[in-house]
């Protein structure tokens, strides 16, 4: 490992200290400053979620994509900051926000129609019937795991715990 690749470790290692531990001692400018050169991805998810001063200074173009996912389940005001379709989220990337916050599918953007299969269940499993009434699960074959789970989840009315409970029979653990 070169010297300046291990000089660059210790300094995102010391923002992200500062950003974690600090935050509250530093004024806006001072965050800003941090913001622009942190790796976000080093920063507890919480930590961001809480904090509004942070979230609204973050270029988040500079977060990993799966990161702005479990932020976003955290705090659902930080998914205006956040352009969803630069991204291109499949619904299962999405599934834990959408769990959480089922009104954001609008910013994702799935094509319903193109839905892969997992896609589908992971869409069905969330437990949210609104959700789940947006597939078109006849164009599935008749035959098919997506039809036969549609309609045992159906017959459940969507409860998510039943849901997960069938996942784990499915797997063989029950």
């Amino acid at each position: 490992m070169k010297k300046s690749e291990k000089t660059n470790i210790i300094i995102q290692s010391f923002l992200a200290k500062i950003i974690s531990d600090g935050w509250e001692e530093l004024n806006i400018k001072e965050i800003f400053h941090l913001c622009q050169h942190v790796d976000f991805n080093k920063i507890s998810d919480r930590i961001i979620a809480d904090n509004e001063e942070i979230y609204s200074t973050i270029p988040w173009d500079k977060v990993d994509r799966m990161k702005i996912i479990r932020v976003v389940a955290r705090n659902k005001k930080i998914a205006d900051l956040i352009d969803f379709s630069k991204y291109d989220y499949t619904i299962r990337e999405a599934r834990n926000m959408l769990r959480i916050h089922p009104n954001l599918i609008d910013r994702v953007k799935p094509d319903l129609d193109k839905i892969k299969h997992e896609d589908a269940f992971a869409l069905l499993t969330i437990g949210v019937e609104d959700l789940s009434n947006k597939i078109d699960v006849k164009k599935f074959h008749s035959r098919t795991k997506a039809q036969k789970r549609f309609r045992f989840c159906s017959s459940l009315l969507f409860v998510p715990h039943a849901l997960r409970r069938q996942r784990v029979r499915e797997r063989g653990c029950l």
